[in-house]
């Protein structure tokens, strides 16, 4: 809504998928993920919000572009956006998802190395400026438990992940599994290595 005040449109039908804002973000993922977007399967996603079906692939593709800040891919305007909004998001890391998250976490603790967002149904987008390099998730059963596991070994397999993040933060690569009792019955790890 904020965007929509921005550009001085309308606040009603915000949530429609012609209202000026909502084409606006559909025509930069197009932009970004190097595919077009006007035939992908659409949706509502939990806050009513218009979504577009993408590719894991173009979603990676879109995460990587953006935190490159590159204007020649982006274009100068955009290139200042997206650095301008990273910037903001190492400064106040709890603004992306609120205290208890794993990506504000990621944020917080790797200094602004790893950007990540989760989403619905078990998706998480990540990129990593410096290397231009986009990550992208989603567990076909919806569970963010194993979405953070498997981002996690994204991470360790590129070689990512640092010893001196805190124990909270490595746990959630990790989790344990609990008794009733609460005593530790195992971990939750990935079977197989990234690619």
């Amino acid at each position: 809504m904020t965007h929509s005040l921005f550009l001085n449109q309308p606040l009603e039908r915000y949530l429609e998928k012609d209202h000026p804002v909502q084409k606006a973000w559909q025509d930069a993922l197009s932009v970004l993920a190097e595919a077009p977007l006007d035939k992908a399967p659409k949706g509502t996603d939990g806050c009513g919000i218009p979504v577009l079906g993408i590719s894991l692939r173009g979603f990676a593709t879109a995460l990587a572009r953006f935190g490159s800040h590159d204007a020649k891919i982006l274009g100068a305007k955009r290139a200042a956006m997206s650095e301008r909004l990273c910037h903001a998001l190492v400064r106040h890391p709890d603004m992306i998802a609120g205290r208890d998250r794993l990506c504000t976490a990621l944020i917080r603790e790797s200094k602004g190395v790893i950007f990540a967002k989760s989403g619905a149904e078990a998706t998480y987008g990540a990129f990593v400026p410096d290397r231009k390099l986009g990550i992208a998730v989603k567990i076909d059963d919806g569970s963010t438990r194993a979405a953070e596991v498997a981002l996690g070994m994204a991470l360790a397999h590129l070689d990512l992940i640092s010893p001196q993040w805190s124990d909270a933060l490595q746990e959630r690569f990790h989790p344990p599994l609990r008794t009733m009792a609460g005593l530790t019955a195992g971990h939750i790890r990935p079977v197989a290595k990234a690619p």
